[in-house]
């Protein structure tokens, strides 16, 4: 495939990387010094990585959808929007996948902390978290992939009703407990807190803290290399390839992990 990218950060680069060595080609990286202009989605463009700042995520997929080209979305912090971007790929019979992380393992933490928090709201007193730590250069708090994590458990929680951004007294404190649930009149839990955190070097940590009265667990995923993403990203727009609809990451791995090996 001739992939263009939108966006020439960490994940451009990691993806590009990834995808010339499977054989495709990178037709050019665009960002807020070139923006993308109707003469960049020509005809020898097979997908659009959209890769750039949740500013603008909209208004770029409307000109690349309009063009006819697939879009495959790695940007995050733009999901207050997504029923808006559905409707516009629907009304342009187009191509969309959108991904909050890429990487494998992150998908199976997703699945397996949804799994945990069902189990436990039939157990009494337990409280979760959900714990996000990234570089200094992430403009997100909360992560994308905490956001749909959060999404994912709240599915599963309906006495929850929302998640909210929790606040740390200390920056950087990656092990602070959660709320003591043996406390006297403490009030059952009804929003799950989300809790970032930002430091030097970090690739990426999701750990979800879930503690009872007598016992606690904790899962976690930690991402130690950023080839993780762009084998997820390069296997993802393969898969999209030839598709038309609306899809998540979800849609990827379920149907990976579906076929006969």
């Amino acid at each position: 495939m001739n992939l263009l990218f939108l966006g020439h950060g960490r994940l451009a680069k990691v993806v590009a990387e990834e995808a010339a060595q499977r054989g495709h080609r990178v037709v050019d990286f665009l960002d807020s010094q070139r923006p993308l202009r109707s003469e960049d989605l020509r005809d020898d463009v097979d997908m659009v990585i959209e890769t750039a700042l949740p500013e603008g995520v909209i208004e770029r997929s409307v000109q690349v959808l309009e063009a006819g080209k697939p879009l495959l979305i790695g940007t995050t912090g733009w999901y207050h929007r997504m029923s808006e971007l559905q409707s516009i790929c629907s009304h342009n019979n187009g191509t969309v996948l959108w991904a909050s992380n890429f990487a494998p393992g992150v998908q199976i933490f997703r699945s397996l902390a949804a799994e945990a928090a069902q189990r436990l709201a039939s157990l009494p007193g337990y409280r979760v978290e959900l714990h996000e730590a990234h570089h200094l250069q992430k403009k997100d708090r909360p992560s994308g992939t905490a956001v749909h994590t959060a999404m994912d458990l709240l599915k599963v929680r309906p006495d929850w009703t929302g998640w909210i951004q929790g606040e740390e007294q200390e920056e950087g404190n990656h092990h602070r407990s959660v709320a003591d649930p043996t406390a006297a009149n403490h009030p059952p839990q009804t929003e799950l807190r989300i809790f970032s955190h930002r430091t030097e070097n970090e690739v990426g940590t999701h750990t979800l803290r879930m503690q009872g009265a007598y016992e606690s667990l904790e899962w976690t995923h930690r991402a130690v290399d950023r080839r993780a993403f762009g084998w997820g990203a390069v296997s993802a727009a393969e898969w999209l390839q030839n598709r038309r609809g609306w899809y998540s990451i979800d849609d990827f791995y379920e149907d990976l992990w579906a076929s006969p090996k």
